[in-house]
């Protein structure tokens, strides 16, 4: 259901932002494309839990939602059990439903373990583990309620650190995280899906370990079914491809090694599956020449397909990635020097320009710039990103379309007229004699220089005859029986042809124009007629309105 009384409310941030519909605190606009696999914005959850925009990317087990307490008016993330392949929700209904009835079977399989996660993880009281504040189920499916944590992923702190980090950077980010999965192995729990993006860093710089959702009860009690397995490949470990297998911490302590070696040479890990069949791993110090031996070692032990390889707990595990520090003097055993702590990201939010007004925009960290937009503008953030460039097909369409549109108004057919009908001259044409062929001295043959053949006999060209003299201008002149010049036949002077040649301006009227074309005639001395443009013997010119078409090409005889 919605709450009218937190209409106001920003459903990316949960401050006031007023009537606007962009928040001026963080930016953000709804969503209305929002997947209907998620509840609806401002969905109350027992009663108490207003929800807000999704966290990150939809996993394979559920949805975390931001939402708002608004009991004790703070920031908390649910997480929604949601397995997709099994159940969906109904339409105009917060309700999810199975879609056969074996899938119902294992969703309320998964639904149990689910709660037994739930009250497991909610015993759990480590700074380096996601506190689990209630749990509840509603809607036919369980939610969790869990502290919600301004910063970045590990995974985004990492490409704003240029892809990869220092030995001493990522050993310090991650002993953290070995102290909180050792609590989570005491107590009976597996991960399972240890990866940069379920390591939290918040604005202190502390590492949280987020995303129990593929934890299973594995180490204490046997199960009777399986679930589909979900796993990242290059973080998860040889068995746990394997439908039926018992895992041990050691499945955990592979996704650690995979991690350290991500952090520290900005490379994926090769599928634990491939390593079976191929090992192609190179250790990271060959990768990188400044990684100590003793921590690539410490790693690829880590990294080993078979499980009895690899150290069995986590306090072997660290002891191998702690360096040893020689003894400051006489009577004192060495210890183990504690790596420098990472700097903290300078807060859980950050400034975008707006690619349009050039405003500054506060977002969250861990969002898509594309759900937020400019507080002044109102315009979409993620365009900042985005590179518009005119495809290639279209400039080919567009060139295309050039060369019809000047076909069509220039006419190929008025520039071959011209070519076949030039302008009359007095001049006779004149024929450049033909060359000669330069004489080849003559040389003795050899058989180093083998004689060349004459050259052909060179063909003399045509002599082209001149075009019919351009006609002189007679005034007055139009078309018609008046205009009768003394030796011309008496049918060239009725109204059944027009006169042979042409006078000067009917046949420039038509220059540019093709046949049947409509033009005007400007006699000297006459008023204008309009006429059209026609072949008239060995010319093209203006025929007047009115008078018979023209005789075919030649002279009248």
């Amino acid at each position: 259901m919605a709450v009218d009384n937190f209409g106001n409310l920003c459903m990316g941030c949960m401050q006031d932002k007023g009537e606007s519909a962009v928040c001026p605190a963080c930016g953000y606009r709804p969503d209305h494309r929002r997947s209907p696999f998620a509840l609806p914005y401002q969905a109350v959850l027992n009663n108490k839990f207003l929800v807000g925009r999704i966290l990150g990317k939809p996993g394979g087990f559920g949805v975390t939602y931001l939402a708002w307490d608004l009991v004790l008016h703070t920031t908390v993330a649910i997480k929604e059990y949601l397995p997709r392949d099994l159940v969906a929700r109904e339409a105009n209904s917060l309700t999810v439903t199975p879609h056969t009835l074996d899938g119902s079977e294992e969703f309320a399989y998964g639904l149990e373990q689910f709660l037994r996660e739930a009250r497991t993880l909610c015993k759990f009281s480590h700074p380096n583990v996601v506190r689990v504040r209630e749990f509840f189920q509603q809607n036919n499916t369980a939610y969790l309620v869990m502290d919600y944590y301004e910063g970045i992923s590990l995974e985004e702190y990492l490409k704003r650190n240029g892809g990869k980090l220092d030995e001493a950077t990522a050993t310090a980010l991650m002993l953290p995280v070995l102290d909180g999965l050792k609590e989570v192995h005491e107590k009976g729990f597996l991960h399972r899906d240890i990866k940069p993006s379920n390591i939290y860093l918040t604005k202190g710089g502390t590492p949280i370990l987020l995303d129990f959702g593929a934890a299973r009860l594995a180490l204490h009690g046997q199960r009777s079914r399986t679930l589909s397995v979900m796993l990242t490949p290059g973080f998860a470990p040889f068995e746990q491809y394997l439908e039926k297998h018992e895992f041990a911490p050691a499945a955990d302590i592979y996704a650690i090694g995979a991690t350290l070696y991500y952090l520290v040479t900005g490379v994926k890990p090769q599928e634990a599956i491939s390593r079976y069949k191929k090992d192609e791993m190179v250790p990271p110090h060959q990768r990188i020449p400044s990684i100590t031996t003793r921590f690539s070692q410490a790693v690829m032990m880590a990294l080993a397909v078979d499980p009895e390889r690899r150290p069995q707990t986590i306090p072997e595990l660290r002891a191998m990635l702690m360096p040893p520090v020689p003894a400051n003097g006489p009577g004192q055993s060495g210890s183990t020097a504690v790596p420098r702590k990472p700097m903290p990201p300078s807060s859980g939010r950050t400034r975008l320009n707006c690619p349009h007004c050039k405003t500054a925009t506060s977002v969250p960290m861990d969002a898509n710039p594309s759900h937020y937009r400019c507080a002044k503008c109102g315009r979409n953030l993620g365009l900042l990103k985005r590179s518009r460039s005119v495809p290639a097909w279209l400039w080919v369409l567009f060139g295309t379309a050039l060369l019809v549109w000047g076909l069509v108004i220039f006419g190929p057919v008025d520039l071959s007229r011209r070519l076949e009908n030039p302008p009359a001259t007095s001049e006779k044409p004149v024929i450049a004699p033909a060359e000669k062929p330069a004489a080849v001295p003559l040389s003795p043959p050899s058989w180093k220089e083998p004689v060349p053949p004459p050259p052909p006999p060179r063909e003399e060209p045509a002599v082209i005859p001149a075009p019919p003299p351009f006609p002189p201008e007679r005034a007055p002149e139009a078309w018609g029986p008046e205009n009768r010049q003394p030796g011309q036949p008496e049918f060239v002077h009725r109204f059944d042809h027009p006169p042979y040649p042409p006078p000067r301006h009917a046949i420039e009227a038509c220059l540019g124009r093709t046949a049947g074309m409509a033009c005007n005639l400007h006699p000297p001395g006459r008023p204008p007629a309009r006429g059209r443009c026609e072949q008239v013997h060995a010319y093209f010119a203006c025929v007047p309105e009115g008078h018979p078409p023209p005789p075919p090409f030649g002279p009248p005889r």
